[in-house]
């Protein structure tokens, strides 16, 4: 009991104490009598696992019902965020504000602990999953993929997707090995010649080709052309090049012959 607790602490065993609170659940009780001691981050321990079993009632009665029901569990995680501040855990610290819904606290403690997963998720609150987005969601938005982008996280492709950064996507996938992926993200953003390398290395040699026909690499585009038997949209790019030989060869090849004559003789 909480009363027999009360007398091992008045013999000096607070130890005993602390275990009677212990193996009885109470562990708000231990967290107490453990931040008395100055051992915080046993106390750190006690209130999280009261934390993790509790949805808030049994905090509230703790604290004789101060305030209302529903704000007892945040206070319950502010309690243990400034706790881990004490201990130096700026980490652990911004977890539990964000799980007491002070988010930009929390977004202040990931930056300086470097943890940009939790601060893009704080980023991530409140804007709607779908539709369009105003101009303050849409900050955030790319608050959001630039801090998972800077962590290489894969997560980001989609939120730059979102955000209409196709280029910043790209670059994200083809960390990521995403060729396929990023060969599309990058020829949305019109940088057609990262996209067709990463169509190649995706094993995608006509998008490839494609692609580098339409930024503008047109020796490129029709020698990988060529290579793939697609005769005549190889002579086709070779016809937007200044390379005689290339043209008057193609020509030949798909039986143009007037214009193979008309490269020979010029």
């Amino acid at each position: 009991s909480r009363e027999s607790a009360k007398l091992l602490v008045d013999r000096g065993l607070v130890d005993d104490a602390i275990t009677a609170h212990a193996k009885a659940g109470r562990h708000y009780d231990a967290a107490e009598l453990l931040e008395t001691e100055g051992r915080i981050d046993e106390a750190i321990k006690a209130l999280e696992a009261g934390y993790r079993t509790d949805k808030g009632r049994e905090y509230w009665h703790y604290t004789k019902k101060s305030g209302v029901l529903e704000d007892a569990k945040p206070k319950l995680a502010r309690r243990i965020a400034k706790l881990f501040l004490d201990a130096g855990n700026k980490a652990g610290a911004a977890g539990y504000y964000e799980k007491a819904g002070e988010l930009d606290r929390a977004i202040e403690l990931f930056v300086d602990a470097g943890d940009a997963r939790g601060r893009a998720r704080c980023l991530m609150v409140g804007i709607p999953p779908k539709g369009k987005l105003g101009p303050k969601h849409l900050e955030r938005l790319r608050e959001a993929a630039r801090a998972l982008g800077d962590a290489r996280d894969p997560k980001a492709v989609d939120l730059f997707v979102r955000a209409g950064e196709f280029a910043r996507a790209g670059e994200i996938a083809r960390a990521a090995r995403d060729y396929p992926h990023a060969a599309e993200l990058f020829a949305r953003a019109g940088r057609h010649s990262d996209g067709a390398d990463c169509a190649a290395k995706a094993g995608n040699r006509q998008l490839s080709a494609f692609l580098l026909s339409e930024g503008g690499e047109f020796n490129k585009a029709a020698a990988l052309y060529e290579q793939l038997g697609k005769l005549d949209e190889a002579a086709e790019c070779a016809g937007k090049t200044d390379d005689a030989e290339l043209k008057a060869r193609l020509f030949g090849r798909v039986g143009d012959l007037l214009g193979q004559a008309r490269i020979l003789v010029t």
